[in-house]
């Protein structure tokens, strides 16, 4: 596990694994209070239950609760600004959970390993277009 300093270049597994074991533990001193250290701890609990295809059926009630407050949580602890369309899709996960076994059936875990080059078309495709905005102004 690599230091919070790289998190920019944290890979999905690294997010996950923070997210559903390791967080719990890493976090409880670290958060800056013990709501933000709780509201994480509640979607930790409801990742968790929404991984398992018996658990994300067995207590979907139960999640969609903790997903509620979570959400409701975003904007209490961390300013409307959070309020994103991201924020608001984490209401949505416990009926895709329930439906589809868990959230890992739905992942786009397998395209993280085209991000790369996905990233290298984009950049490459500014950096024609800047090279063609000065070529077509100033030539």
């Amino acid at each position: 596990m690599r230091t919070t300093i790289d998190m920019a270049d944290y890979k999905y597994t690294e997010f996950r694994q923070l997210l559903l074991y390791t967080g719990k533990v890493l976090f409880l001193n670290l958060l800056a209070s013990k709501e933000q250290y709780e509201h994480f701890v509640k979607y930790s609990v409801a990742c968790c239950l929404m991984t398992d295809p018996e658990t994300a059926r067995a207590f979907h009630d139960l999640v969609e609760y903790l997903m509620k407050q979570v959400v409701e949580g975003f904007s209490n602890l961390y300013g409307q600004a959070f309020m994103t369309y991201n924020a608001h899709s984490n209401l949505h996960f416990p009926d895709i959970a329930f439906h589809h076994g868990s959230l890992d059936n739905v992942s786009a875990y397998p395209f993280e390993n085209y991000l790369g080059k996905l990233k290298q078309y984009v950049a490459s495709s500014h950096m024609y277009d800047e090279r063609h905005r000065k070529e077509t102004c100033c030539g």
